[in-house]
């Protein structure tokens, strides 16, 4: 099935609605969620510029601002 521009466009909006800043809008397992920052935290050092494509609501891109000194273009 194809999806139409709206109905896509309708899906994230109720998506971010439901989940709004918390961790769970891309993946719900929040262990999960720690393992996957854990391990590419594992690679990010300070002074470093990251592209991260995909970001969901911007959970990811949150916590690696909080925890180093990066420039960070999200989308």
């Amino acid at each position: 099935m194809k999806y139409t521009q709206q109905q896509i466009a309708d899906l994230y909006a109720a998506e971010a609605e439901r989940h709004g800043e918390q961790g769970t809008s891309t993946i719900q397992d929040m262990r999960t969620r720690k393992l996957e920052m854990q391990a590419i935290f594992s690679y990010i050092r300070d002074g470093m510029n990251i592209l991260e494509v995909g970001c969901g609501n911007g959970f990811v891109a949150h916590e690696l601002v909080q925890r180093f000194t990066v420039a960070l273009d999200a989308f």
